[in-house]
């Protein structure tokens, strides 16, 4: 039994997790969201956190007793990267699974509609800048970039920086599916920056 924080519970990649985490393990979840409050939980497996990943203290208190971190989170900036990795290191955590915004490098690219848009190419600047702070600690850590986020059955491929990607998208189960098999072992992907799509 793994305790995990999940840290985002309430987007999107953070409730996939959770779903299958719960179903397919018995790991010990600790729910980290503005609106965590409003979940309905499985009080023998789950507690909830409401707190603001901007808020170095209250990540430090969800922090305690976990042994895995889980953050999937959107922003603008990577104070919250900052503040992750500085509550990790409080509390001797040390595995983190990080989920970048969706197809943030080159070799994912973006739909024909926004390949040439100015707006798409800065999108990835914040999230190079948040994947530069994980990869300059000294955590354990897995960086996951996904493709464009889609729906249907676990089917999924891993990728490594330089690999030829056959595919932008990838279906949300397979992204879940991926996490817990992070989660299950910290040695797999260690200090590594995959892509994970789901071929065509």
């Amino acid at each position: 039994m793994t305790n995990v924080l999940i840290i985002g519970a309430t987007g999107t990649i953070g409730e996939a997790v959770r779903e299958t985490l719960l179903r397919e393990t018995d790991d010990t979840l600790t729910l980290f969201s503005k609106d965590a409050g409003e979940l309905n939980i499985d009080k023998t497996r789950e507690k909830k956190i409401p707190g603001n990943s901007e808020n170095e203290d209250e990540l430090a208190q969800a922090m305690v007793g976990q042994d895995v971190v889980f953050a999937s989170i959107s922003g603008e900036d990577d104070e919250f990267v900052e503040n992750i990795i500085t509550a990790m290191n409080r509390n001797n955590v040390l595995r983190l699974i990080f989920v970048t915004s969706m197809g943030i490098f080159d070799e994912i690219p973006a739909p024909k509609e926004l390949e040439n848009s100015l707006d798409y190419a800065e999108i990835s600047i914040p999230y190079n800048e948040m994947i530069d702070e994980v990869e300059e600690s000294d955590l354990n850590y897995t960086v996951v970039r996904p493709g464009w986020y889609t729906q249907g059955d676990v089917n999924y491929e891993i990728t490594e920086i330089g690999d030829t990607v056959p595919s932008n998208g990838v279906t949300i189960s397979s992204i879940a599916d991926f996490v817990k098999c992070l989660v299950q072992d910290p040695t797999l992907y260690s200090r590594q920056s995959v892509g994970i799509i789901t071929p065509e």
